[in-house]
């Protein structure tokens, strides 16, 4: 994200407002990658810009001498030009044969969640049911195919599933900003839909974290009576902030996919995250225009899975692919060891040497239309995973 022109082109009009000719020296706060970037802004002659960004490379860019606004941003072998955003020829992966209800779960604060419920369409006089929390980031109920291919297998088996947008997301009300405790009570609003809804079996409602969506899981299993069986699907046994990000550079380096020099960045800028967490207590900061949202970092960074784990009362699920290079596989064996540290504990481990974070192959949006690119999710894990909660 720091070389993208929706991130230069506040710093560049910012640069142009002061009506500085000189040197410019900035610091960038990404909207998702949590860690800091330094950049360097500096005018060149013929209406351009030079842009150097640690860990983002040099850049060249063109502007409009009117405007300001961008038109060209050349660096790394790459030429960007800026054009219309033109719309949407596909549509979010949906699996057939299952019935959908869309629904509107009540949130604190007076707003609500947009969802998917996949009901089973077997006669059963009441159903298990399972609410699938989704990665980080602003994701929509469909999460690049994982999360409906699974719901689908899921109802297909007998056991309901529930997948909402994030707030704000796209038809979710409220903004996007959330903490872990929020998307916490987000969770439980959506369990409470399950335990009022005539048809769920309440004594049988699980969770399903994917990804962060793990975090989310393991933090409110400890609280909420009503969650009764956990999955965690490709989940960081590591704190998401800032220890994720750093971990994730490194095993680039070990694939051969970074340097030493970028290592050395990732953990200097999570030094220096945590050093700002330590500073500000706010939620919130504005530097240079931009919304630094303090409240996501501190509390992901406060928060360890491993000891929430042996707090765990309920039967638990790990799946992980083995060549998941968001999630370091090994962090799976954590997880488990973790959960094993509980007396008569239940838990037990999927591991799928062959797949990665997506759980199956990417198809990509030309060999899916009218659907959109999405993750086909290998059919042992969405049969391992519904053959497991029927039992639990």
């Amino acid at each position: 994200e720091p070389g993208s022109v929706g991130m230069l082109q506040p710093f560049i009009d910012a640069w142009r407002a002061e009506g500085s000719k000189r040197l410019v020296y900035w610091t960038i706060f990404p909207s998702q990658n949590p860690l800091f970037r330094d950049a360097v802004i500096e005018g060149i002659a013929g209406g351009k810009v030079s842009a150097k960004m640690s860990g983002g490379g040099d850049y060249v860019v063109t502007l409009d001498r009117k405007t300001g606004l961008i038109q060209t941003v050349t660096g790394n072998g790459l030429t960007i030009a800026t054009g219309g955003a033109g719309g949407l020829t596909s549509i979010p992966y949906q699996p057939g044969k299952v019935r959908v209800d869309q629904v509107a779960i009540k949130i604190p604060g007076g707003k609500q969640l947009a969802g998917s419920f996949y009901v089973p369409t077997t006669h059963k006089s009441k159903f298990p049911a399972a609410v699938i929390v989704p990665d980080t980031g602003p994701q929509d109920r469909t999460d690049i195919g994982v999360l409906p291919e699974l719901a689908g297998a899921l109802a297909a088996k007998g056991i309901a599933a529930l997948i909402c947008d994030k707030r704000g997301v796209p038809d979710s009300t409220g903004t996007y900003a959330y903490t872990l405790e929020s998307e916490s009570d987000n969770l439980d609003s959506q369990v409470d839909f399950l335990v009022l809804h005539q048809g769920v079996d309440i004594e049988h409602i699980s969770v399903i974290g994917y990804g962060e969506g793990g975090a989310v899981a393991a933090y409110s299993a400890n609280e909420n009576p009503y969650i009764s069986s956990v999955v965690f699907m490709a989940t960081p046994a590591i704190r998401v902030f800032p220890d994720l990000t750093v971990q994730q550079e490194q095993d680039k380096l070990a694939r051969g996919q970074s340097n030493e020099i970028e290592v050395e960045l990732a953990q200097h800028l999570a030094a220096s995250a945590l050093i700002l967490l330590n500073t500000y207590q706010g939620d919130r900061l504005v530097l240079f225009g931009h919304n630094l949202y303090l409240g996501y970092m501190r509390s992901f960074a406060s928060f360890d899975i491993r000891t929430m784990l042996t707090q765990m009362h309920q039967p638990a699920l790990v799946v992980q692919g083995g060549k998941d290079e968001e999630v370091n596989p090994a962090q799976a064996a954590e997880l488990m060891s973790s959960l094993g540290q509980r007396p008569g504990g239940v838990q037990e481990l999927k591991f799928y040497p062959a797949l990665g974070h997506g759980f199956g192959p990417l198809i990509g949006e030309a060999a899916s239309k009218p659907v959109r690119s999405h993750y086909l999710v290998d059919a042992r894990v969405r049969a391992d995973v519904a053959t497991w909660l029927s039992k639990h």
